[in-house]
């Protein structure tokens, strides 16, 4: 499972993610017309428990996605700038 809090967020956001075997990750935020904004992580990973922190003070507000590459899986999980 994928946990990003808090979430509407205005400061330091936390993603937690667990990755059951190694293999690659990528995390990226994207906005709602699919334009990546932040560049979160790109890279290996071992198994486990990831965290990863983004600080979104000097993102505009708005809806956005975490979107999450793993092991050539994708999915994306909504974020709420305020």
């Amino acid at each position: 499972g994928v946990q990003v809090y808090p979430n509407p967020s205005n400061g330091l956001t936390r993603i937690s993610l667990s990755t059951p075997e190694n293999g690659k990750l990528s995390l990226n935020l994207i906005d709602v017309l699919g334009r990546t904004i932040a560049d979160v992580y790109n890279g290996s990973v071992n198994a486990g428990e990831q965290v990863y922190n983004i600080d979104v003070n000097s993102i505009d507000a708005g809806i956005y996605f975490l979107q999450i590459n793993y092991n050539e899986r994708t999915s994306a999980v909504k974020l709420i700038v305020q």
